[in-house]
C-alpha cells in the first residue's frame, strides 16, 4: 500500500508506514476530499510561505475560497467521518487545514454578529407621502399603511419618534392622527406591509419595541405635566396589557425577545424615582427595588441593570443588578450615567466611574464581577463590549496642562493596554475593525487646513504589527467592518469643499473620484461597494450617481444622473436615491437601483424615506 504521506510503497499486510510511521488508509478515504478540493491557491500559498514573505502570506491566504469548499467536504463526507474515527491527512490535506486555520485567524471570518449589519437589500422601502406612511416592497406596488400621521398638517417631521421598525424589516408600528399638543396619537402595527392592527388610542411618541418586533411596550394617558401615564404592553396576537397606573415616560425597556419587560411604577413627579418592576410576558409584575433613578438594560432573561443613589456632588450612581429571581446586587459605586455601554448579547457591560481625585476610571463587569479597564480615562475611539476589546484614550505619561491631544491605546482580553499611537484628536480620527486586527487612525491634525495623517495598523496572523502610513492631507475617511478597504479624502477644496475620493486596500490606493463632497459618497451597508455622486453642481447640490467596488477595481458604473447628493445603499447592488427635489416643498422623486437595468420609479412628491 502507498503511503499517502512519503509516498513508500508498503506490504498490503501493513498497517503503519514503515518508512514514516504514518498510519495507512484506503484510497476511498480521503477521494472525496480531493475531489472537493482546489489544490491551485494552495500551492501558491505553499510557495509563498517558502519565501518567507508574511504580507504576501496574508493576501493570498485571504484569496482562498475556502468556506464553501469546506461545507461541501463535510456534507460528502460525512459518513465516511463516522465510519473512521481516526483518519490521517496526506500532506495536501494537511496544508489545506494549516492554510484555512490561518485564514479563519487573519480575518475573522467568524465575526461577531453584531457587527454585520442586517441585510436590508430585500426589505420595503418605508416613505411618507401626503402626510401618510407608504411602503413598497422590493417587487410589487406601493401600499398606503396609514391615514394622516399628523393631526396638525403635513409640517410634522418627528417621525422617528413616532414610527419604529423591527430589525427584520418586517413589522411596522406607527402612531396616527399624532398630536404635537398632547404628543399622542393611535398606535398601529403592520406586519409585512400586509395588515394594520389598531393596538390603543392616546398613545405616547417614544414607545418601546423589541428588536424582533413581537411586543410594544407603550404610555396611555399620560399627563403633560409630571410625564407620567399608564403603562401596556401589546404582544402580536394578543390583547394590550395594563401594567402600571403610575409610570414616567421612557423608563420603560424591552427585551430583545419581547418575553420581559422592565419600567418605573409609582414614580416620585419632583424626584423622578420610582419602584422597579420587571415582568415576564403572560405573567405578573415583580418587584425589584425602591428609589430606582434610571433602568439601564432588559436581557432576554429578565436580568436587569439599573441606577440609584445619585450622587448630587458628583452626579455619579450606584450600578445594581436584578432580576425577578435574584436579588439586588450593587456592583459598583460612583457610575456616570452617560457613559453606560452594554453587550447585545450577553450581560457584559462597561461603564465610567469618577473617583475622588475627580478622575475617570474605565470598567467592565461580567454578570457581578467588576475589573478596572484603564484608569485616568479621556474618551474611547472603538468598543467591543462582547470581546472585551476595546480602542481608548489616554493622556501620554509625564503629560502636562497643555496636552490636549491623547494617546491611543488598545486593550485585548486578558492582555495589559498597549499605546498604539500618539496625539489623536477626536474618536472620529480612528476606526478598528471588528476583530481589532485593523486599525486606521489619523493624527497630526492640522485645525487650519482640516486634515491630517493617515495611517494603518495591520496585526499579523503571527501577532505581530505593523503601522504604515497611507497618506497625508487627509479630511476624512471611512472604512469597511472587516477593515481590509478604507475610503479617505483628500486635496479639499477649502472654498467649494471639493475633494478627491481614495480607495485603499491591499497597499494599493485607487483614486475613484476627484470632484465630490464629503457628504456625497457612502460604502454600501455591507462594504463591497462605494455609492458616490460625480460632477456635482454645487448650486442644485445634484450630480451623476456612480457605483464601484470599495477596491476601486474594475470601471465605475453610471446608475442616473441629475441626482440630489442625499442617497442610501443597502448592498453593493442597491441605491436608493431621489430627484428632482421641490425647494419650497422638500418633496421628491424617490428611485432605486438594483444592480443592473434601469433604476425603478419608486413614487413622486415624497416627504421622507425612513430607516435608511
Amino acid at each position: 500500500m502507498i503511503c499517502k504521506n512519503c509516498s513508500h510503497e508498503n506490504a498490503p499486510e501493513e498497517k503503519v508506514c514503515t518508512n514514516c510511521g504514518t498510519p495507512l488508509t484506503e484510497e476511498t478515504e480521503i477521494d472525496v476530499i480531493e475531489e472537493n478540493t482546489e489544490t491551485t491557491d494552495v500551492e501558491e500559498i505553499s510557495e509563498i510561505a517558502d519565501a518567507g514573505d508574511i504580507e504576501e502570506i496574508e493576501e493570498a491566504i485571504e484569496d482562498v475560497d475556502v468556506v464553501e469548499e469546506i461545507e461541501d467536504i463535510a456534507t460528502e463526507s460525512e459518513k465516511k467521518i463516522k465510519k473512521s474515527i481516526l483518519s490521517p491527512f496526506s500532506g495536501l490535506i494537511a496544508l489545506i487545514i494549516i492554510a484555512i486555520g490561518l485564514w479563519v485567524s487573519f480575518t475573522g471570518i467568524f465575526a461577531p454578529k453584531y457587527d454585520i449589519p442586517v441585510d436590508r437589500s430585500d426589505f420595503d422601502i418605508t416613505y411618507v407621502k401626503d402626510g401618510s406612511l407608504y411602503q413598497k416592497p422590493i417587487s410589487g406596488s406601493s401600499v398606503k399603511l396609514s391615514e394622516a400621521l399628523s393631526a396638525d398638517g403635513e409640517g410634522f417631521s418627528g417621525y422617528s419618534y413616532t414610527i419604529k421598525q423591527s430589525r427584520d424589516g418586517e413589522t411596522i408600528y406607527f402612531l396616527e392622527g399624532f398630536s404635537q399638543e398632547t404628543y399622542s396619537g393611535t398606535l398601529y402595527v403592520s406586519y409585512n406591509g400586509k395588515t394594520k392592527t389598531k393596538i390603543a388610542d392616546n398613545v405616547v411618541q417614544g414607545y418601546s419595541i423589541s428588536e424582533n418586533g413581537k411586543t410594544v411596550v407603550y404610555l396611555s394617558n399620560i399627563n403633560p405635566e409630571t410625564a407620567i401615564g399608564s403603562l401596556y404592553y401589546y404582544r402580536k396576537g394578543g390583547e394590550p396589557q395594563l401594567i402600571a397606573n403610575a409610570s414616567l415616560y421612557q423608563t420603560y425597556l424591552v427585551s430583545q425577545n419581547g418575553k420581559s419587560v422592565a419600567f418605573l411604577e409609582n414614580v416620585d413627579s419632583e424626584t423622578g424615582l420610582g419602584e422597579l418592576y420587571v415582568v415576564k410576558t403572560g405573567s405578573k409584575p415583580v418587584k425589584i427595588d425602591d428609589g430606582v433613578s434610571v433602568t439601564i438594560k432588559l436581557s432576554d432573561k429578565g436580568e436587569i441593570f439599573y441606577l440609584k443613589n445619585m450622587n448630587e456632588m458628583t452626579y455619579t450612581y450606584d450600578l445594581y443588578k436584578a432580576s425577578a429571581s435574584k436579588a439586588p446586587y450593587m456592583i459598583s459605586s460612583g457610575v456616570t450615567e452617560g457613559y453606560i455601554m452594554t453587550s447585545r448579547f450577553s450581560n457584559k457591560m462597561c461603564y465610567v466611574t469618577v473617583d475622588e481625585n475627580e478622575t475617570y476610571n474605565f470598567n467592565f463587569v461580567n454578570g457581578t464581577k467588576p475589573s478596572v479597564v484603564m484608569e485616568d480615562l479621556v474618551g474611547f475611539f472603538a468598543m467591543d463590549v462582547e470581546n472585551s476589546n476595546f480602542l481608548l484614550a489616554k493622556m501620554p505619561e509625564g503629560a502636562d496642562e497643555n496636552t490636549v491631544n491623547p494617546d491611543m491605546f488598545i486593550k485585548k482580553k486578558g492582555k495589559d493596554a498597549v499605546s498604539i499611537a500618539s496625539s489623536l484628536s477626536t474618536p472620529q480620527h480612528a476606526t478598528a475593525s471588528y476583530d481589532m486586527k485593523t486599525i486606521y487612525y489619523m493624527n497630526e491634525y492640522d485645525n487650519t487646513t482640516q486634515t491630517g495623517t493617515l495611517h494603518i495598523r495591520k496585526e499579523s496572523i503571527f501577532g505581530t504589527a505593523k503601522d504604515e502610513v497611507i497618506a497625508t492631507g487627509v479630511s476624512g475617511f471611512t472604512a469597511t467592518n472587516d477593515g481590509k478597504v478604507v475610503l479617505y479624502v483628500t486635496n479639499m477644496d477649502q472654498t467649494t469643499g471639493y475633494a478627491s475620493l481614495n480607495a485603499y486596500s491591499k497597499g494599493k490606493t485607487k483614486v475613484i473620484c476627484e470632484n465630490t463632497l464629503l457628504s456625497s459618497y457612502k460604502l454600501s451597508q455591507n462594504g463591497k461597494a462605494v455609492i458616490y455622486i460625480g460632477e456635482l453642481d454645487p448650486e442644485t447640490y445634484t450630480g451623476t450617481l456612480y457605483a464601484v467596488s470599495s477596491t476601486g477595481n474594475g470601471n465605475a458604473k453610471a446608475i442616473d444622473t441629475d441626482v440630489y447628493s442625499a442617497f442610501y445603499s443597502r448592498s453593493d447592488k442597491n441605491a436608493i436615491y431621489v430627484k428632482n427635489v421641490n425647494s419650497e416643498t422638500g418633496l421628491a422623486d424617490v428611485y432605486m437601483w438594483k444592480g443592473r437595468g434601469t433604476p425603478d420609479a419608486i413614487d413622486t412628491g415624497v416627504a421622507a424615506v425612513l430607516f435608511e
